[in-house]
């Protein structure tokens, strides 16, 4: 985990009603643009910090509704990164 990654993951763990529905916004627009790659790459670096603020009842309550809408939106990045289904 890099420098950038850990702050963001501290940030949200101490202030997640400020830090997490900032990120969010982020990065539902970052994964609706699919053709720029370095932005979902970045994104998907970024949930992957915050997967334990986001899924934490006790960090932050409102993080659960946006895991699966989320997950939605990484479904057509996957094929940029040479991932394929049989």
């Amino acid at each position: 985990m890099g420098f950038a990654q850990a702050t963001l993951r501290s940030l949200a763990i101490l202030e997640p009603g400020l830090i997490m529905p900032e990120l969010l916004e982020r990065a539902y627009g970052g994964l609706e643009v699919v053709n720029e790659t370095h932005r979902t790459t970045a994104v998907l670096n970024m949930l992957s910090g915050l997967s334990q603020p986001l899924t934490s009842e006790k960090v932050w309550l409102g993080g659960q509704k946006h895991i699966v809408p989320l997950l939605e939106l990484c479904i057509p990045g996957l094929d940029l990164f040479g991932v394929n289904f049989p």
